[in-house]
């Protein structure tokens, strides 16, 4: 196993229960929801957002076409996996946001993932207008990558947090390969 643990999610025993009930029959999902579920949602967002000290977004200039560039794009994702690793380093927990701001990002570059319903295009649409009013974003540019971060409360995670060590993970590819 890797990853986070359930805790640095704030995630109780109830709502662990609740998400390995919703791998399983996804369906439920869309009945809780309309059962209001999304007030759950809202509700534990702003929880977390005020649980932690602050929340970063790293933006990207558009170019001319209303694009971004491919090397802006692997630049900011270097410099928010930096910005990841130095906060960790000082005791900084660090949690990602950015599904919803990079899938938004690309329905509105025009490169929405394949079966991505007009709806569903709308709501990103609007979601990335409201990222950038939020962020106030200068005009030209588009929100890409977000996270909320705060000091930990009980010293270092690293303990806690399961590590696979990362060159079982990687491996190097060169042109020679």
């Amino acid at each position: 196993r890797d990853g986070m643990p359930w805790q640095t999610l704030e995630v109780n025993t109830v709502e662990r229960f609740m998400l390995r009930l919703f791998r399983v029959y996804p369906s439920v999902i869309s009945l809780l929801w309309y059962l209001g579920f999304k007030f759950k949602i809202n509700f534990l967002t702003k929880k977390a957002f005020r649980n932690h000290s602050f929340i970063y977004c790293i933006q990207v200039k558009n170019n001319k076409e209303g694009g971004v560039d491919r090397t802006s794009l692997l630049d900011s994702g270097r410099l928010s996996y930096r910005l990841w690793l130095i906060l960790q380093a000082e005791d900084y927990g660090v949690q990602p946001y950015s599904i919803a701001s990079l899938t938004a990002f690309d329905v509105v570059s025009g490169h929405a993932p394949p079966g991505t319903s007009q709806q569903a295009k709308m709501k990103l649409t609007q979601g990335m207008s409201l990222l950038k009013k939020t962020f106030q974003t200068q005009e030209g540019f588009s929100p890409l990558w977000m996270f909320r971060s705060g000091k930990f409360l009980y010293g270092s995670q690293a303990p806690q947090t399961l590590r696979v060590d990362v060159h079982s993970r990687l491996k190097v590819y060169t042109r020679y390969n």
